[in-house]
Order: C-alpha cells, then sequence, then structure tokens
C-alpha cells in the first residue's frame, strides 16, 4: 500500500488538502499557498486561458516570477529537491482576467502520541 510506504518514509501520517486558499488567481497578486513547514509537496495546474506568474513573495510579476501556461500549464515542488522553497509562501499574478487554479498540497499531520491519551 502506497500510504504505508508513505507514511513510513516520512515517519508521519500525510494528508492532502485542495485548495488550501483559493482556486481563483486575479489580475492583482493572490496567494495561493500559506508559509507551511509540515508541506511536504505542491501542486498547482493552471485551468486557465491565459498565462499566469508565480513567485515567492507580493512582488511577482511578469518580469519577476515563474510563467505558468494556460490550458493545464503546472508547476510543482517537492521538499526533498526544492528544500524551502516547498514550505514558503507562493503568490501568483494572472495576465489577464480571472483564472481557475487547481491547488494541492501533501503536509505531514501531527505526530499521533504513543500510549493513547
Amino acid at each position: 500500500m502506497v500510504y504505508g510506504e508513505l507514511e513510513k518514509d516520512i515517519g508521519h501520517p500525510t494528508a492532502a488538502v485542495v485548495n488550501p486558499i483559493t482556486n481563483t488567481v486575479t489580475t492583482t497578486v493572490t496567494q495561493v499557498f500559506r508559509n507551511n513547514p509540515n508541506r511536504i509537496f505542491w501542486l498547482i495546474t493552471n485551468l486557465g486561458a491565459a498565462v499566469f506568474y508565480l513567485g515567492w513573495d507580493r512582488a511577482v510579476s511578469s518580469a519577476r516570477g515563474l510563467q505558468v501556461q494556460p490550458n493545464g500549464g503546472a508547476l510543482s515542488l517537492a521538499w526533498r529537491e526544492d528544500y524551502e522553497l516547498c514550505f514558503a509562501e507562493v503568490f501568483c499574478l494572472s495576465s489577464s482576467g480571472n483564472l481557475t487554479v487547481y491547488c494541492l498540497e501533501l503536509n505531514i499531520l501531527e505526530a499521533k502520541p504513543k500510549g493513547g491519551a
């Protein structure tokens, strides 16, 4: 079972959260992920018809951000490959109008106390 293997590998149970803040990116800077030291993976997919730009602060722009292509363009980060960037806040800016996005994050759950209580 994959879930059991993931828990064994990470050392704690995990849980996926869909659209933890919003599923819309607008022409004003939009936060899509909060700072989260328990996040081990995230994915964002552009379901809209225009490009959006992604960055790790509110200064994201077409000249200062990663471009995510329309109609299924996606970006993902995993803590084992991308380190602190995976935990940090993420902001997006639409190049045109409101865009629907699909955001997914995988978080480590708090460890269960041993022996009950």
